[in-house]
């Protein structure tokens, strides 16, 4: 494979190989398949009982499903937009609820959504790689080299890297149905794993290029420097010392995405005098959808604007997260650089440069992966994560 023949280390009697790094973040699944990123919600829903409901979707190629194990489980967008409906919200709550936790890499469902989503990556890539001059095939997978690699919470990596590791130890067997498109049963063993922390991955991201090469203008070149991953369940921090060793690294769930969220959907549910989930205001705000309702007083309907009303909490737990740099990291008088990575930290990121314009002028705040690419695709703050983890593999192996 002509991409990735400086990194063919293993199994070299094979056609070739294929490299998927996954983040599975609780907003989305990002996933960079040989340079090449994929952005899907890491949504998995049961639907074993009621698949024969669901057959008017059957030539919408988002409508995703994988069997597995004799069940059926929908997946990625349409996955996420399941818990619309309303009965549906009260009878699954419970189950959705424990899946947006950290508790989820225990669970079951986890480990299903996880080989499902190794093996989309998979389909997608023989329609990537086509017109290669070493095009990869579903029909052929035995004959190939199949690596993966998955990005962790940081604080939270030596407590779930060993479970995730113990998933794809097992052999993979499964079918996927894109729209109407059968791939039949995917059978292979995944080769090489590979854990990492998602904040490391955004430092390896920001530091290299695809190719594993250092570049200029990296937080290495700005020594102390503060690393950010601002995700949906916990935003990870750790300083980036002079000596290039990391200090005081945290996990943080009181800033990240799932709080915000939770707060919006109290006051929604208190304003409506109908209950809202913190996942269903984000799936809300982030499509621009109004909340309407009728006010008891003036029997008239009034609509919410959910995105508004979420920028206006994000700005107010802005204020109280520089507040918390500042006290744990000594008023940033030290720091010479913020890297602000993930889509919590990209809502952040804009109010920490302000701050940081007016106060702290010589730190430079950089959004991670803004006018980076990965081959022909455009990294941004959101895919920093995989792109940093596809990096660290590519590094581990040329060091």
């Amino acid at each position: 494979m002509e991409e990735n023949s400086k990194i063919m280390t293993s199994g070299e009697k094979k056609k070739g190989r294929v490299i998927v790094a996954i983040d599975t973040g609780f907003d989305g699944g990002k996933i960079c398949v040989n340079k090449h990123v994929l952005n899907i919600p890491f949504m998995i829903q049961d639907i074993t009982e009621t698949k024969d409901k669901f057959q008017l979707r059957r030539n919408d190629q988002e409508f995703i499903r994988c069997v597995k194990d004799g069940r059926t489980y929908l997946l990625g967008a349409v996955a996420k937009t399941f818990i619309m409906d309303e009965g549906r919200r009260a009878e699954r709550q419970s189950e959705l609820e424990s899946f947006y936790t950290l508790e989820r890499y225990n669970m079951s469902l986890f480990e299903t959504a996880l080989d499902a989503f190794i093996a989309y990556a998979l389909y997608r890539y023989e329609d990537i790689s086509k017109n290669s001059s070493n095009p990869f095939k579903l029909s052929e997978i035995g004959e190939w080299v199949i690596d993966v690699a998955v990005a962790l919470p940081h604080g939270y990596l030596d407590v779930y890297g060993p479970i995730v590791r113990d998933y794809l130890k097992k052999p993979q067997e499964l079918e996927l149905l894109i729209g109407d498109i059968s791939t039949g049963v995917i059978t292979y063993e995944i080769g090489s794993k590979y854990i990492n922390s998602q904040i490391i991955c955004a430092l390896i991201n920001q530091s290299s290029d695809e190719f594993g090469n250092d570049i200029d203008g990296s937080p290495y070149d700005y020594l102390p420097a503060l690393i950010v991953d601002g995700g949906y369940k916990t935003v990870g921090l750790f300083g980036f010392a002079r000596d290039q060793s990391i200090t005081n690294d945290k996990s943080d769930t009181d800033f990240a995405m799932m709080n915000i969220n939770d707060q919006l959907a109290a006051s929604i549910s208190a304003q409506t005098g109908k209950q809202y989930t913190g996942y269903l205001v984000e799936l809300l705000a982030k499509n621009g959808e109004p909340i309407n309702y009728i006010d008891p007083e003036t029997n008239k309907v009034v609509s919410i604007d959910v995105r508004a009303e979420k920028e206006k909490v994000i700005a107010q737990m802005a204020e109280k997260f520089i507040k918390m740099l500042n006290s744990d990291y000594g008023d940033l008088l030290d720091i010479r650089y913020i890297l602000m990575a993930g889509g919590t930290g990209e809502a952040y990121y804009p109010f920490i440069k302000e701050y940081c314009e007016k106060n702290r002028p010589y730190i430079k705040v950089v959004l991670a992966g803004e006018d980076m690419k990965m081959g022909e695709d455009n990294i941004g703050p959101v895919n920093a994560i995989v792109c940093g983890l596809f990096k660290g593999v590519i590094i581990n192996e040329v060091a």
